[in-house]
């Protein structure tokens, strides 16, 4: 059996086929490398052979005894514009004068109620600093289009709301003020710098800072193993101090170049394209070890 994530549901069933004797191989398993590392070594007893998306969540699956490896991640295929940068202009009718800026609040209500307020304020002080910026916001599928226009009437800012070819958007913008989360590493792999924001209920940051022990919680520095683009996190997540961060991207000299060759660096250590067929390759490798009564039975 071959689970793909979804670790709720995925990793209840893994137990049944488990007591049946199935293999199972787990291809993205659940992360254990900031907190519930104890997780990994249950996955480690049910679970025959692993697959991670990130090598960084190698160790900890190691440590528990799991035959675990780190074949890419498939986002290297996926994030691809499919415009060139003068096609994607015309698109989405950037004038030739200006810079495009892309806010990338979250998708859920809690992420958005708490950050886009604090990035329209900042977008008002980016305006009015530079003339040439210009707001671009993507709304995806099952985003309450609603709630995001009422919080954007109480800013003095023009946003231009997009709902396809994300990934053209964000290959022409000049700088994103994003939440954190997996459109970060997008942006990243994409070449697009970001202000990089997390905020959370009080308590559930309380709870969570005596749970979790990282450095950095967005993925580009992460994978670098250092800070190449700033991280704003909770009481910090202010209009000013996002202001102040975005407007070195075109106000600081070569600031911008810097964190987009930081962000290469980054993505580079996600290995090349072609993911998924290694990780096909690794399942089958996987299904002719083991014969019908699920015993190892040799390469």
């Amino acid at each position: 059996m071959v689970l793909i994530d979804y670790p709720d549901f995925n990793w209840r069933l893994a137990k049944k086929a488990k007591a049946m004797g199935i293999p199972v191989f787990s291809y993205i398993p659940p992360s254990a490398w900031a907190w519930r590392k104890g997780r990994a070594k249950k996955c480690a007893a049910i679970a025959d052979e692993f697959a991670a998306i990130f090598p960084f969540e190698l160790p900890v699956y190691k440590a528990a005894g799991a035959n675990i490896s780190f074949n890419g991640n498939p986002l290297v295929d996926t994030v691809k514009p499919t415009m060139t940068v003068d096609e994607a202009r015309r698109y989405f009718k950037v004038e030739s004068d200006k810079q495009p800026v892309i806010l990338l609040p979250g998708s859920r209500k809690q992420e958005i109620t708490m950050l886009l307020p604090a990035m329209l304020a900042a977008a008002e002080l980016l305006q009015q600093d530079n003339g040439a910026l210009t707001f671009y916001l993507p709304v995806a599928p099952g985003i309450d289009k609603a709630l995001i226009e009422g919080i954007v009437a109480h800013y003095q800012v023009g946003v231009h709301y997009t709902t396809d070819n994300n990934y053209d958007l964000m290959n022409i913008g000049t700088f994103a003020l994003a939440a954190s989360g997996t459109v970060v590493l997008e942006a990243a792999l994409l070449g697009l710098p970001c202000v990089c924001l997390y905020r959370m209920g009080r308590l559930n940051y309380a709870i969570g800072k005596l749970l979790v022990d990282i450095e950095f919680f967005t993925l580009p520095n992460i994978l670098a193993g250092r800070q190449v683009q700033r991280e704003l996190l909770q009481d910090e997540v202010t209009a000013r101090n996002i202001y102040e961060e975005a407007r070195r991207f075109y106000a600081d000299g070569d600031y911008r170049g810097r964190v987009v060759a930081g962000l290469n660096e980054a993505t580079a250590t996600l290995g090349g394209p072609g993911a998924a067929g290694r990780v096909a390759e690794k399942i089958l490798a996987a299904a002719k070890r083991y014969g019908k009564d699920g015993r190892e039975v040799g390469n």
